[in-house]
Order: structure tokens, then C-alpha cells, then sequence
């Protein structure tokens, strides 16, 4: 029963209390109005004027175990929904984040500015940019290399063209919104000519003595998704001059290099 309560409380974050109110009391109703039906069922068939109260306790046992397994397959469903939608986080109860298909963790800004400081520390300031870009770099191979492949026609194509078929604009607009949402920063992303200009806006991060740094490790991460997603005409992009950080945002150009 813990479990069950459990799983019921971890549905939706952002399923309301009178909609789960609603849906239990129409569920109740439901095995209510279905012991009735088989009541009279049972009487008819049996040619009995009713059931012997003897039988009782074991049509409940029969209905509760009914409507748990409903609840259940409910539940379930509901779940596997909440995981597999975009957009939203959902926690496991196993240790993990979900966003979507996709495994995630969480930091506080305080703590993951602090593990940055402690590479500062260790690199020395003159090698921490250089370090925290390379970082980047390895560190968006993976995602890149999935997110037109697997993430856009799991989560995001709904009917949609292939990936194959959308403009290089399209494919800008969806990565910075489903990169946005996961907290490293809101992604302005635009193409003119032969560059891509990208904007990244996070006013905790891009402050104070590690903003740089991390906005040099954005630079490699970003330079690697787009790589990636945009395909082998854009496979020699690089960043045309150094991560500029100005209120909160993190400005980078990358060009074509030919």
C-alpha cells in the first residue's frame, strides 16, 4: 500500500489535487455501479432472489483486487507519460531525473559554481578556459550525436518531418528550446551567412570569477551540438573569437572554416 501511495503522489508534479480527487471518485463510483451490475447478474443466472451474504466478504476481495489492479494499470500509464513527455522533469524514486528518455541530474548553482572554482584551483586561471572549452567539446559529443537521431522522433517530431527534412533554422529553434529547459542557460541560436550567432542567458552562471569559465566550457559544448546536428556541411564550424560575457550572457559566433 506505501508503494501504491507512493507511486500515486509521483503521477505528475503537475497534476492538481481535485483532478486526482476526481478521477479516484469516478474510479469508486465505477466498481461500485460494476458490483451492482454483477450482482443482479449473479442472481439471474443462479435463479437466486440474492446473494448469500456468505459470499460477500469474497466479491469484495474479488473487487478490491479488480480496482487495484486498474489503479495500478493506471498509475502506470500515467507514468510512463509524465517520463516520456518533453518539457518536464520528472523524479524516478530510484535516484534518477528524467527528462523525457533522457537520464539527467540536478545541482544547485551554488554547488556546481563552487566544483568550477575547484577546477580554477587545480588548472591554474591562466589554462582554465582552455581546459573548461576542451571540457565542453567532449562533453556535448554524446548529446549532439543522439538528439536529431533519437531524441527529436521519440519526444519532439509529433507527426512532424523527418529530421532530414527540417530547415537549418528549425533545427536551431528546436535544441535551443529543448536545451533551455534543462537549465544551463536560456539558448538564443540564429544563422546568417556562414555563422551562427549563439546567445546563452543564465544571470546566476555567467558572473563573478567563474561566469568565464563556464562560458568557455558552453562554447565547446555548443560547438560540438552543433556539429553534430546540423551534419557534415557544418563539420569544420569553429569559434571565430574569444566567449564574451555581458549581463548575464554568454555571446559566442561560430564560422565556417573552410
Amino acid at each position: 500500500m506505501e508503494e501504491l501511495l507512493k507511486s500515486i503522489r509521483t503521477i505528475k508534479r503537475d497534476e492538481s489535487l481535485v483532478a486526482l480527487l476526481l478521477k479516484s471518485a469516478g474510479a469508486t463510483i465505477t466498481v461500485i455501479a460494476a458490483a451492482a451490475t454483477l450482482n443482479t447478474a449473479l442472481r439471474e443466472i443462479f435463479e437466486l432472489e440474492q446473494i448469500p451474504r456468505e459470499s460477500y466478504p469474497y466479491l469484495i476481495m474479488v473487487f478490491g483486487s479488480l480496482f487495484f489492479i486498474f489503479l495500478a494499470l493506471f498509475i502506470y500509464y500515467s507514468r510512463s507519460v509524465a517520463l516520456s513527455s518533453s518539457g518536464g522533469f520528472c523524479y524516478d524514486g530510484n535516484g534518477v531525473i528524467w527528462n523525457g528518455n533522457e537520464q539527467n541530474i540536478a545541482f544547485r548553482v551554488a554547488t556546481f559554481r563552487r566544483i568550477i572554482s575547484g577546477f580554477e584551483t587545480l588548472a591554474g586561471a591562466n589554462d582554465i578556459n582552455k581546459m573548461m572549452f576542451d571540457t565542453g567539446v567532449v562533453s556535448g559529443e554524446d548529446f549532439g550525436r543522439n538528439f536529431g537521431a533519437q531524441i527529436y522522433p521519440t519526444e519532439l517530431r509529433k507527426g512532424g518531418p523527418a529530421w532530414t527534412d527540417l530547415s537549418v533554422g528549425e533545427k536551431l529553434k528546436l535544441w535551443a528550446d529543448y536545451d533551455s529547459a534543462t537549465g544551463w542557460g536560456k539558448i538564443d541560436a540564429s544563422k546568417s551567412a556562414d555563422k551562427i550567432d549563439v546567445n546563452v542567458l543564465h544571470v546566476t552562471m555567467f558572473t563573478g570569477g567563474v561566469g568565464d569559465a563556464f562560458a568557455n566550457f558552453m562554447a565547446g559544448y555548443v560547438r560540438t551540438v552543433l556539429r553534430n546536428i546540423l551534419g557534415a556541411a557544418y563539420s569544420k564550424l569553429e569559434l571565430e573569437s574569444p566567449v564574451r560575457c555581458v549581463a548575464g550572457v554568454a555571446q559566442m559566433t561560430f564560422k565556417l572554416s573552410i
